[in-house]
C-alpha cells in the first residue's frame, strides 16, 4: 500500500511541475516582445551643436571628419559646410582637405566646394573644387588652382593627382623653381 501511495504522490508532483512548465513556455511565448516596424519617428531637439568632429571607418582606411554643421540627405550624402578632412590609408602619408563645403558620400568618396586646400606632405595645392575618388585613390580639379612643394611653385587649368603612387599630372601649367 506505501508503494501506491508513494507512486501516485510522485506521478502528481511529476504532472504539476510538467503543467508549470508547459504554461511557462506558453506564457513566455505569448508574451515575448517583438519588433514592430515604426513609420514616422519624430525627435525635437532642443539644442543645436557648434560644431561636429566623427570618424568614419572603410576597408582600408579611416577618415576624420570636422565641420561646422552636417547635414544627412535622403540618399546617404552628408554634406558639410566649413568642411575639414583628414584621410588615413594604411601605409601612406595623411591627405588633408579644407573647403567652405564637402559632400561625403556614401562609397567614401568626396567633392569640396570653396577654397579649397590640400596637402599631403609636402605638396599643397589650392583651388575652387576637388573630387576624391576613393576606389582609385584620386584627386581630381577640372578647375584652376595653384600649388607647391619644397621645389617649385605652380599654377595650372586643371589636375590629377594618384595618391597611391604619389604622383601629379597638371594641365595648361606654369611652374617656377625655387
Amino acid at each position: 500500500m506505501t508503494d501506491f501511495r508513494r507512486l501516485t504522490y510522485f506521478l502528481g508532483l511529476f504532472s504539476f511541475f510538467l503543467l508549470f512548465a508547459v504554461s511557462a513556455f506558453l506564457f513566455v511565448g505569448f508574451v515575448e516582445k517583438q519588433s514592430i516596424p515604426v513609420e514616422n519617428v519624430n525627435f525635437k531637439v532642443r539644442e543645436k551643436a557648434q560644431a561636429l568632429d566623427i570618424w568614419r571607418f572603410a576597408k582600408n582606411g579611416k577618415y576624420r571628419i570636422k565641420a561646422r554643421s552636417m547635414v544627412k540627405k535622403d540618399n546617404g550624402v552628408i554634406e558639410l559646410t566649413k568642411a575639414q578632412l583628414w584621410v588615413y590609408k594604411t601605409g601612406e602619408p595623411v591627405i588633408y582637405l579644407k573647403a567652405d563645403e564637402a559632400y561625403v558620400y556614401p562609397n567614401h568618396n568626396i567633392k569640396a566646394n570653396g577654397h579649397v586646400f590640400l596637402k599631403r606632405n609636402n605638396l599643397v595645392i589650392r583651388g575652387i573644387s576637388v573630387t576624391w575618388n576613393d576606389k582609385s585613390q584620386i584627386i581630381l580639379s577640372k578647375k584652376p588652382f595653384n600649388g607647391s612643394n619644397p621645389k617649385s611653385k605652380f599654377k595650372g587649368k586643371s589636375f590629377v593627382y594618384c595618391s597611391a603612387l604619389n604622383k601629379l599630372v597638371a594641365h595648361g601649367v606654369d611652374v617656377w623653381l625655387k
